[in-house]
């Protein structure tokens, strides 16, 4: 019905062409036919004097909204009051995984690493669901996990489990970031710029979507998102929203996300994102032991700054411990929690599968 009515409503047409995963696939666009038709639709119910429009969503991208409303608009952002997005927590991988991943079935790096840690969460959390980039990608994973006598629990960005549906699962698993063809948005778009832009916030959107599904509504129960192919620096610009969401673009390449921060209310706050740092110095702790400040910057190679910043993060979360050491000068030392007697302190669903 969206695509009939942007078709119908617009003043042009445009046929486009895509080519996604070895299929040909022509679409007719109308390039801002479904915002006038929003605006035509709004215009009407603003004429009587005493009506008031709410528009709300929980993705508003970069785009000016008064082009489709046609009257000024106040922009307000409705506060996460039951501090949900502070009870979820991502874990980033440290590598990034394309599409290419799947489709190249000789040569490519990365399919054997996939199924491996697919098989670690699967193990470590039966009937976790799997988020895919998308639907073709789904059906690809699925076919190597039988292969590997796996029956998943897999899904993929923008199906209908993963849009405004209410969810009881506390933990997902994201396999890759939301893609998009690189000419998607090209019938709607009036620049190359503004298509890139749109192909941007809607992967961003998918990706927010998708995860919000196993937020707690009630800001009780800690959620986890485990991803595999999904780096930090990507996790945290696909996380940013607010009001004046803008993406500086780089061709094809999303360099940043800016919001308008200069009021506390203008921006949502993200989940918590789990540092790739702080993970380095706690493997490197797990694995030799005890630790002093220096040792640690040393065999890491960071900053001093670096080190108390991700040694006072864990030490909060109870990852890491620190004692008074009794050797010369009395050095300060940290340690695992695997390895303390408060290891109780560490709860095994917060773990990532490492």
């Amino acid at each position: 019905m969206n695509d009939l009515v942007m078709t119908m409503s617009g003043e042009r047409l445009v046929m486009h062409y895509l080519r996604d995963n070895g299929k040909d696939i022509v679409q007719l666009s109308s390039p801002g036919g479904a915002q006038r038709a929003f605006r035509e639709y709004i215009m009407r119910c603003s004429m009587n004097p005493k009506c008031k429009i709410i528009f709300t969503s929980a993705t508003f991208g970069d785009f000016y909204y008064g082009n489709i409303f046609g009257l000024d608009i106040n922009t307000v952002v409705m506060k996460d009051t039951r501090n949900t997005n502070a009870k979820m927590t991502i874990h980033p991988d440290t590598m990034r995984i394309s599409t290419h991943d799947y489709w190249r079935e000789e040569g490519h790096a990365n399919k054997l690493r996939i199924i491996e840690e697919v098989k670690k969460y699967a193990d470590k959390y039966p009937n976790v669901r799997f988020m895919c980039m998308k639907i073709e990608v789904a059906k690809n994973l699925k076919r190597w996990m039988d292969k590997e006598g796996y029956k998943i629990n897999i899904d993929y960005y923008r199906s209908t489990k993963t849009l405004g549906v209410s969810c009881d699962d506390r933990r997902l698993v994201c396999v890759g970031a939301p893609v998009t063809a690189i000419n998607a948005f090209d019938g709607v778009a009036t620049t190359y710029e503004e298509s890139q832009k749109m192909r941007t916030n809607a992967n961003h959107a998918a990706f927010w979507q998708a995860i919000s599904r196993v937020k707690d509504p009630s800001g009780i129960e800690e959620s986890n998102v485990y991803c595999i192919g999904i780096r930090e620096d990507e996790i945290r610009m696909m996380c940013k929203w607010g009001i004046n969401r803008t993406v500086e673009m780089k061709g094809v390449k999303c360099l940043g996300v800016k919001v308008d921060r200069f009021k506390e209310e203008d921006g949502i706050e993200p989940p918590n994102i789990e540092k790739i740092l702080h993970r380095r110095i706690e493997r490197t702790i797990a694995k030799n032991g005890e630790m002093t400040r220096t040792m640690i910057m040393k065999k890491l190679r960071l900053s001093s700054g670096e080190v108390v910043e991700g040694l006072d993060k864990l030490v909060e979360n109870g990852k890491v411990f620190s004692k008074i050491s009794d050797k010369k000068r009395s050095p300060v030392v940290y340690f695992h929690s695997e390895n303390s007697i408060k290891i109780n302190a560490a709860t095994d669903s917060d773990n990532v599968c490492r």
